[in-house]
Parts: C-alpha cells; sequence; structure tokens
C-alpha cells in the first residue's frame, strides 16, 4: 500500500514535506529516505544496522536514527508521530503501484472513493513505515470487489489499493520485496574487548 503524506517534525510541525508513503506489514521498522531526513532537519544520530533481506543476512550498513518526525494522510490533518525510523538512501517502488483517482474510476466498487483519491503526484516513495506504527496500517474500512479483483483499504492516511498495478501483476518483469528486519547492535565498550577470549 502506497498512500501521498506530509511529513514534518514535531520540533518543526510547519515545515511539511510531501511524499509517498509505503505501508509495510512486514518491515519491523520505519526507514525514511536520506534526502527527506535531512530536508527535515529531524533529530538524529549515526548508527550500523543489521540488515537481514531477500538478498542477504545481517548486512551491515550505516544509516542515521531520526526522532521526533510526525506524517499526516494528504485529505487529513491529524498527526501521527512516527517512532524512530533509520535513513536509507533510498527506498525501492514502482510507479505502476501508486494508486490514483484514475485506477478507481476503472473499478466498480471503488467508485465512491474516486473524489478521496489524489492524481499521481510527482513525488518519490520517502518513507517505508513498517509494523512497529500499527496505527498507520490500521484498516479503517476495506472495499472488497469480487475474486482476484484488487481492493481498496482505508488508513488514517487515507486509501490505497492492494492488487492493482497500472502494468499488470502477471505482466510485469520488475517485482518488489520489503521484507525487512532491523537490529542495532550494542556499542563495544572497552570491558567488551578485555574480556573476550582468544
Amino acid at each position: 500500500m502506497i498512500v501521498p503524506v506530509c511529513v514534518s517534525t514535531i520540533q518543526n510541525p510547519s515545515k511539511e514535506q510531501l511524499v509517498y508513503a509505503l505501508l509495510d506489514t512486514q518491515s519491523d521498522n520505519t526507514f525514511i529516505s536520506e534526502e527527506i531526513s535531512n530536508h527535515s532537519q529531524a533529530n538524529s544520530h549515526p548508527v550500523k544496522l543489521k540488515l537481514t533481506t531477500m538478498l542477504g543476512v545481517h548486512a551491515m550498513v550505516k544509516s542515521w536514527r531520526v526522532s521526533g518526525l510526525r506524517v499526516r494522510g494528504y485529505h487529513s490533518s491529524t498527526h501521527i508521530d512516527l517512532p524512530p525510523s533509520y535513513t536509507k538512501d533510498y527506498i525501492p517502488f514502482n510507479f505502476d503501484n501508486i494508486p490514483t483517482n484514475e485506477m478507481a474510476k476503472q473499478r466498480p466498487h471503488m467508485s465512491e472513493i474516486v473524489d478521496k483519491m489524489p492524481p499521481l503526484l510527482s513525488y518519490d516513495v520517502g518513507l517505508l513505515i513498517g509494523f512497529n506504527c500499527p496505527r498507520t496500517l490500521a484498516p479503517k474500512q476495506v472495499l472488497l470487489g469480487k475474486d482476484n479483483e484488487p481492493f481498496a483499504t482505508q488508513t488514517d492516511l487515507g486509501w490505497s489499493f492492494v492488487g492493482y498495478s497500472t502494468s499488470g501483476l502477471m505482466e510485469t518483469e520488475t517485482s518488489l520485496f520489503h521484507r525487512v528486519m532491523v537490529k542495532e547492535p550494542s556499542p563495544i565498550i572497552p570491558m567488551d574487548v578485555i574480556n573476550t577470549p582468544f
């Protein structure tokens, strides 16, 4: 699910950036693009992460731990505080999977939300919100179609689709997997080195 959101900080709520957020029920942490993090001027400090994805186990990566972020839906004035998030140079996504009002028009069971969906906006995905922020993922309303038809889900951040792509699910040659597990290793202190057996 991908939704347009406005990102700001608790310290400076009036300085908002419009980005797309990928709502990922299979990732246990939240990520923000480095560009959006730098522009927001949120509180951050450098960390090293053990990152486990479909492509690798326990890859060590440099990142920044960012705190004080908040988001609101494109059509909402309600702000949601995000948990501490980690920076990533790029959050992969496919423009064909971004839901729009034109997509809603093509499905009769989604006709009631056409006016609640924006057109395609010229922004990248700047956030990946994982299940450590369940309020952003919780469905408030669901519009189901027939078997194998995409369905629409409303969260506090807006409406999105599951199972819809302008390129068609079976025709696309690009697949995205966003399952991410993160562990921030404990810092090594001098006593750890002294007590390590050789």
